[in-house]
């Protein structure tokens, strides 16, 4: 994986993760379809990186990139989760 991709995809979590922190520090999670809603938008979000990529890598790599996404979501959403629980206590 190119360095480029890494960057790209580097940002795209850092920059959803603190603007989706800052939305749960103040409160505005607090309606029911907000970790369903914050899921697909970073799925989206990872997608778009994905799209821009896709030519200027194998099929290898770009298998790689889908695992490496789904790690993403994973790790980045429990963070909020975990943040969320934090705030309540």
């Amino acid at each position: 994986m190119n360095v480029e991709l890494q960057q790209d995809i580097g940002i795209a979590v850092v920059t959803f993760a603190e603007n989706h922190k800052r939305l749960i520090a103040v409160g505005d999670h607090n309606y029911f379809e907000y970790w369903l809603n914050t899921e697909t938008e970073l799925l989206a979000t990872l997608q778009d990186v994905f799209v821009k990529h896709k030519n200027k890598h194998t099929f290898e790599e770009m298998i790689l990139f889908s695992l490496l996404m789904g790690t993403a979501v994973k790790d980045t959403m429990d963070d909020l989760h975990k943040l969320d629980k934090e705030n309540e206590e």
